[in-house]
């Protein structure tokens, strides 16, 4: 697997389906996921009239429950 220069191995991409903007983030390790969500859900949230409504995924389970947890 290939690195970036300051280690990280991974992406997780957040698109806004209204805009269609997309927020891509590097992650050292996968379990960085679920913190990530959780900076992009407060950037997001901090703007005026702006909320995360749903959540869709890849039906991948392997962060689903995280991910309900950081989202409750």
């Amino acid at each position: 697997m290939v690195q970036t220069r300051g280690g990280n191995k991974y992406y997780i991409t957040f698109i806004d389906d209204c805009i269609r903007y997309y927020y891509t983030y590097l992650l050292r390790r996968k379990d960085d996921a679920p913190e990530m969500f959780k900076h992009h859900k407060n950037k997001v949230e901090n703007q005026p009239k702006n909320k995360i409504k749903v959540i869709r995924s890849d039906k991948d389970r392997e962060y689903k429950i995280l991910f309900d947890k950081c989202y409750s």
